[in-house]
């Protein structure tokens, strides 16, 4: 069997041998059980008093059986013949099985009517004797009472009297020893009913035994093996329904079954149709029967043994309607209930007011009822409100706490949203805390900046002055010759021209920080400013043996921008190229037209190792060459960067390995606004 199939088969196999073995008792119970005297006296009592009348008929053909009152209408009269009538006929072929018996005879003893067969009172199954005053009343006024009770005569019983045999006895007898003719006496001595007690021990034997298999069976094989997996997902009260529904029919269906098989009304019915083998074809019947019926008894034990396996409390609230329902409600509760403090709560609040209003109006349905059921519901309702309560008090401590973690310096817990009512504190107590979080490290990286910016300063100012100050102490000596005094004076004025223009770019740099610039925007094309910028920088390529492969649009890229900054941008750039990329490799320059946009790209390959971050380099003072052997004020790509961005453009910096990519993006010059 694939995966646990074969536990739902183990146990199909058990009930129908189980079955099998109820089977084997029908012979031994087969006859043992007939009608007793009681019962046929209480199956015939409904038929014996127009017995008695149909009788008394043959005895005297002018017999009337009622005597209708004065001043009764035709249609009465009619409507009561005819429904007399028609049960005398049913009488009279009621009188014509030779299992029923009878003799009529008056209070001599002298007999008047006797059937053709009469067993004498010891073969008798059944000997009871109706005796008729002289007024025409029962002696056994049970009778009597009954034809009054009729149902189809009790609304015309003010217009008519019965007329009932007088001064006579009607004694009817049952033999023991009675005729198979499919008749009424067979059918009531055979009733399946007679075997009502028998069925009974053998369904509850029977259930007995599989419910110990089932207990037997582990929960977890069941709960994986067909049709209990589906049993285990259906909602509790319609198993309850299903269940008691089924086994009701059930147990009626296996009563019946039982009776008539032991009895053999079926087999007689079967036989009737022409079914020779109608005996084999009922053992198969009742095997299947009997299967069915304690394999149902098994799935409501599994169901049963199911809850318990499950958690009686979570099965009931997730797996039954009630659960279910009950978290609808309460879902919806607290849906109407979850009040944003800072949003206006008045249709919330007006919903919360109906839904209970709603409840307490069903409630007044239930009447007497009703009042038991208002009690529970406040019950309800306090304990409801009782833990919305502890919530919103969970709820405003974390809020204190999380306020407390700000108070704290605490930024590295990031706040979470997990409230409703204080949904909206809470996300601005996030928001400062992102925000303090920002500044902290915007604060923390300025002071690291700041310290590295002195150091750097300090070192790049020291340098040339340094060589300004031994260049100038050589120069004081009377010794040294004209050719060499001039030669020092030649680097003593290159010294002071680097320490010249690392001030000037640093003072450019302030002052684009402090917004104390001025531009002089005028209408450029891009392409054309690029390449005269690399016109005047190829010697530096050449230099360095760098081969330049430059793409540029085929009309003008018209943008709005400073002609003295902008050239001094990719001048840098030219420039910062020249410095660090490997000699012998080729540099790339695209100048792209995105339509409202121009994007200039530079890509070279480092001649060193690039160990440094992407944003940190634009910084100032700060180098790719951490040595800081090579000529430069470190403020190259800080200048490129300022400019960059007081001209509303973009300036990024990308690393790929030895790949060094850099990327301007200007706004093109609106064609509208120049019209």
């Amino acid at each position: 069997m694939k995966g646990k199939k074969w536990i739902s088969f183990l146990v199909v196999c058990i009930c129908a041998l189980v079955s099998m073995g109820i089977l084997s008792f029908y012979d031994r119970v087969e006859g043992n059980a007939k009608s007793t005297h009681d019962s046929l006296e209480r199956r015939l009592e409904e038929e014996l008093p127009y017995v008695a009348m149909a009788l008394l008929r043959e005895i005297d053909p002018d017999y009337e059986a009622v005597r209708f009152h004065e001043d009764v209408s035709d249609e009465v009269k009619e409507e009561v013949d005819y429904y007399i009538n028609r049960r005398l006929t049913y009488a009279r072929s009621i009188l014509q099985d030779e299992n029923l018996q009878y003799r009529i005879y008056d209070e001599k003893g002298k007999t008047q009517l006797q059937s053709k067969t009469y067993v004498s009172e010891k073969e008798a199954l059944f000997d009871e004797d109706y005796e008729f005053d002289e007024n025409g009343a029962s002696l056994d006024s049970l009778y009597v009472s009954y034809l009054y009770h009729d149902a189809a005569l009790i609304n015309y019983s003010s217009y008519f009297d019965f007329y009932l045999p007088q001064d006579l006895v009607l004694n009817i007898r049952v033999p023991s020893d009675y005729v198979k003719n499919n008749l009424l006496m067979q059918t009531l001595i055979e009733d399946w009913q007679n075997y009502a007690p028998f069925s009974a021990v053998m369904i509850l034997g029977a259930s007995v035994l599989i419910l110990l298999v089932m207990l037997v069976v582990p929960c977890r094989l069941l709960k994986e093996s067909e049709p209990f997996v589906t049993l285990a997902k259906i909602k509790g009260e319609l198993l309850i329904i299903g269940y008691s529904t089924l086994i009701s029919l059930g147990a009626l269906g296996i009563f019946v079954l039982c009776g008539c098989s032991i009895g053999g009304n079926f087999q007689t019915m079967l036989k009737g149709l022409g079914m020779i083998n109608s005996k084999g074809l009922l053992l198969v019947v009742n095997v299947i029967a009997w299967t069915l019926y304690l394999y149902l008894v098994a799935c409501t034990v599994f169901s049963i043994k199911y809850i318990f396996h499950f958690g009686f409390v979570r099965y009931l609230k997730e797996r039954t309607v009630i659960g279910w329902a009950y978290r609808r409600l309460g879902d919806a509760m607290n849906a109407v209930s979850e009040i944003d403090l800072a949003q206006n709560a008045d249709r919330k609040l007006l919903k919360l007011m109906l839904l209970h209003g709603l409840l307490v109006a069903l409630l007044c349905f239930f009447f007497v009822f009703g009042a038991v059921l208002a009690f529970v519901y406040v019950l309800v309702l306090f304990f409801w409100c009782k833990r919305k309560l502890q919530k919103i008090q969970l709820e405003y401590e974390g809020v204190l706490q999380q306020a407390h973690q700000i108070a704290s310096s605490d930024f590295k817990e990031p706040i979470a949203v997990n409230s409703v009512m204080f949904s909206s504190l809470q996300a601005e107590l996030q928001g400062v805390q992102i925000g303090f979080a920002h500044a902290v490290e915007e604060e923390t990286h300025s002071q690291n900046m700041k310290t590295e910016l002195i150091s750097n300063v300090s070192h790049d100012l020291k340098t040339p002055l340094t060589g300004i100050m031994n260049y100038a102490e050589l120069l004081q000596q009377d010794s040294i010759p004209d050719a060499q005094r001039i030669a020092f004076s030649k680097q003593l004025h290159l010294y002071a021209k680097r320490l010249q223009a690392l001030i000037d770019d640093l003072f450019e740099v302030s002052k684009v920080n402090s917004g104390d610039i001025s531009l002089d925007f005028a209408e450029l094309d891009l392409g054309a400013l690029v390449q005269q910028v690399l016109a005047e920088n190829m010697d530096l390529f050449e230099q360095n043996q760098l081969e330049l492969i430059g793409h540029y649009p085929e009309t003008p890229c018209m943008v709005l921008l400073d002609g003295s900054k902008t050239y001094r941008i990719f001048e840098n750039l030219f420039s910062n190229i020249g410095k660090y990329a490997l000699p012998g490799t080729r540099v790339y320059l695209d100048v792209e037209d995105l339509g409202h946009e121009v994007r200039v790209t530079l890509r070279n390959i480092a001649k060193e190792a690039m160990h440094f971050n992407p944003d940190e380099i634009t910084e100032r003072f700060v180098r790719g060459d951490r040595s800081r052997h090579e000529e430069g004020s470190g403020l190259g790509l800080a200048i490129i960067k300022s400019f960059t961005e007081v001209q509303k453009g973009s300036f990024q910096i990308i690393l790929d390995g030895d790949l060094f990519k850099s990327v301007l993006v200007f706004a093109k010059v609106d064609e509208k606004s120049i019209v």
